[in-house]
């Protein structure tokens, strides 16, 4: 069965892993969710106990590859912006990578954490696999995917990824959304995209064009494989429409926000929210009179409880 992992770097425990775990729990009774930490927190062992198929390891605990030390060695990247956030932001596929050879793990879903995951991972498995040339994450444009789920079919996957970027992307401080970004490109073979529009939204349109300029004649960039999924997954762009920027970066930019890389626009395609058969709120987005649902919601806000399925709306 595949497994999902987190991985949160730092001393802090942020508040909304939690949020993260009781949703993710809401629709994947029974499936194991792997939360890598470099500290021991109280809330961890509280979330494991409440969820039994829940694991927490101490980074420390894990054997290093031979990627990651080389990139522990020789890594220039920023480790004074909010505690390390961009060379954790690269780091945590290198503490991947180290896990899933610690444990011997097969096919993975990593998430970013301040996601709101709305499907079962074990039903999406089998398109998972049968899509991916090895790795799968969505794209929001041509220069930038953003890792907010991230499919690696097996260690040797993320193996190659890890490999090229200490060649090809480490002396240049890239960041983890550019370096995936160029690693698609330079290793068509291995990494794929996640649908992040419907099959119909290029639909009239001869380019796909973000508000910043970026423009491409590729109009199934974003949407590959969406009859497969049935759905698409938000980059952040739903996120960020629905609930705003993180306020550490502007506090002035909330619910309404239209992120300018992206060569789409959230605001084009509305958001409701339904209960399933399991009366639980998932998001349902239209567009062009046609519904599709949205299987994560990348909240940039870090408000997630206001995104839970198990809330209560009008009453409800």
């Amino acid at each position: 069965m595949i497994d999902s992992v987190i991985v949160h770097r730092g001393r802090e425990f942020p508040s909304y892993i939690s949020d993260f775990v009781d949703q993710f729990y809401l629709f994947n009774q029974g499936n194991r969710l792997w939360i890598v930490t470099d500290a021991r927190f109280p809330e961890l062992d509280e979330l494991c106990r409440r969820h039994p198929d829940c694991r927490s390891v101490s980074a420390a605990e894990l054997e290093p590859t031979r990627h990651h030390r080389f990139f522990s060695r020789w890594n220039l990247m920023n480790s004074t912006f909010r505690g390390g956030f961009w060379r954790f932001a690269v780091e945590r596929f290198f503490v991947l990578g180290d896990l899933m050879a610690a444990k011997d793990l097969g096919p993975v879903l990593h998430f970013e954490y301040d996601n709101m995951v709305y499907f079962d991972v074990a039903k999406l498995e089998a398109v998972l696999g049968d899509t991916s040339k090895g790795i799968s994450l969505p794209a929001d444009s041509t220069v930038r995917c953003i890792p907010s789920v991230v499919y690696i079919d097996g260690a040797a996957a993320l193996a190659d990824f890890c490999r090229t970027y200490n060649l090809r992307y480490l002396l240049r401080r890239m960041n983890d959304m550019n370096a995936f970004s160029r690693y698609a490109r330079d290793r068509k073979d291995r990494c794929s995209f996640l649908p992040v529009v419907p099959a119909w939204y290029k639909e009239g349109r001869d380019e796909l064009r973000s508000r910043s300029g970026l423009a491409t004649k590729d109009l199934g960039l974003l949407d590959r494989d969406f009859e497969s999924f049935g759905g698409v997954f938000d980059a952040a762009a739903f996120g960020q429409y629905l609930g705003g920027v993180d306020p550490r970066n502007d506090a002035a930019l909330g619910p309404g926000f239209v992120n300018e890389t992206a060569m789409y626009s959230a605001a084009e395609m509305p958001v409701r929210w339904e209960r399933d058969d399991a009366n639980r709120l998932v998001p349902i987005a239209e567009y062009g009179g046609r519904f599709f649902p949205i299987h994560n919601l990348h909240i940039h806000s870090k408000a997630l409880h206001a995104f839970r399925s198990d809330r209560s709306v009008g009453g409800t």
